[in-house]
């Protein structure tokens, strides 16, 4: 299986430059940027073709990450779970700065919030 099919579409692009998948996504955001140069896109709406298939809301197609989204996401790619305080020393940042970044992370879809401080990746 091709690594990019295992990888949210969100992020796609980013960890499989070079898969299909992010080709198609490339054509696609250029198509879009060129619809209408006038009056820019505010929502889009893609769905699939088939009624089986699973069906799902992305507050954004295409994500893009800053210096400390980049890399605490690829901090959650690494693990599973992990604590605030232990992305915190994995990412060599103050709690404060981490605290807001996944939660800037959590709005984008890309980090879910567990109890206890907990954080898994949702990619």
């Amino acid at each position: 299986m091709d690594k990019a099919v295992t990888i949210n579409s969100c992020i796609v692009s980013r960890f499989s430059p070079d898969s299909e998948v992010a080709e198609a996504y490339r054509t696609l955001r250029t198509n879009v940027q060129f619809v209408n140069l006038e009056k820019p896109i505010k929502t889009l709406l893609v769905s699939s073709a088939l009624p089986q298939e699973h069906k799902t809301v992305q507050k954004e197609l295409f994500v893009k990450l800053e210096g400390e989204e980049e890399k605490l996401v690829s901090i959650l790619k690494e693990h599973d779970h992990l604590t605030l305080d232990k992305i915190a020393l994995l990412a060599c940042l103050p709690v404060s700065t981490v605290s807001s970044t996944l939660l800037g992370l959590e709005f984008k879809g890309m980090v879910k919030s567990l109890p206890g401080k907990v954080y898994s990746r949702h990619f």
